[in-house]
């Protein structure tokens, strides 16, 4: 080896493995704007919305031992009307380096015969364009044996806003994406949106209103959401109840891969 090769690899950050575990185990929040990221009630302007969220649930979240790290993925968040395949190759990009290093990391401990709870991956984004983002991005981590839920997001008022729906699709979004964090089931790996009470497959989505119905709907699935979300009152943590037709299929994938 050369010398300029040995330096090369001494130069090369060492990651704490306790930095590795911390890693593994948090939620990981990718921000890529949105209305969920606005602020304002007549007129939205980008901001650091997701962080504030994240800071009204910190109490919440440690009580149930679950922690966050939020990345912004855009220095000015994009409107999401206007998001394109500059965008979804930065979200895209950035959902992989993360279940990369998580997958590598979970490697190491199933070799060592441990067991560690891992912590999924929530994108935040506008619903605007939603449907788009989510199926791009099904389709492209199809491509790939995942092992994490990745759930997409958002709300159709900013978190200022009287009835916003911001807040709890967050929350219920990161519980549902931690393993061992609800009360009934893990969400299976896979790409979802999660609104309200509706857990939906991403390459199935559809926006039908701008604000919800007298059902508190707004997204709309074919032929239907393959879950539900709801917090159960007594623990605050969430109770997700799975289509069993949709557990089955997937038994069947994993067969015949």
């Amino acid at each position: 080896m050369s010398s300029r090769s040995k330096k090369q690899e001494h130069s090369k950050p060492i990651i704490p493995r306790e930095e590795e575990l911390a890693f593994y185990q948090d939620v990981i929040v990718l921000n890529a704007g949105g209305t969920i990221n606005m602020g304002g009630i007549v007129q939205r302007t980008p901001g650091n919305s997701v962080q504030q969220i994240l800071l009204k649930l910190q109490k919440r979240l440690e009580k149930h031992e679950i922690r966050v790290r939020e990345v912004q993925l855009f220095k000015r968040p994009p409107d999401s009307s206007n998001i394109g395949s500059q965008e979804w190759n930065v979200i895209l990009q950035a959902i992989k380096e993360v279940l990369e290093r998580k997958a590598r990391i979970r490697k190491t401990y199933l070799n060592e015969g441990r067991t560690v709870r891992a912590g999924g991956i929530v994108v935040t984004h506008g619903t605007d364009t939603m449907q788009e983002t989510t199926l791009v991005t099904a389709l492209e981590l199809s491509k790939i044996e995942l092992t994490l839920p990745v759930v997409f997001t958002g709300s159709y008022a900013p978190i200022d806003a009287p009835h916003t729906d911001a807040i709890d699709n967050l929350f219920k979004s990161i519980q549902a994406v931690k393993e061992g964090a609800n009360e009934r089931a893990n969400l299976p790996p896979g790409v979802y949106v999660i609104i309200g009470r509706d857990i939906h497959l991403a390459t199935r989505i559809s926006k039908v209103y701008t604000t919800p119905n007298s059902e508190g709907k707004y997204f709309f699935s074919f032929p239907a959401p393959v879950g539900r979300i709801t917090l159960a009152t007594h623990t605050g943590k969430t109770d997700i109840k799975i289509e069993h037709a949709f557990l089955q299929e997937l038994e069947e994938l994993k067969e015949e891969t």
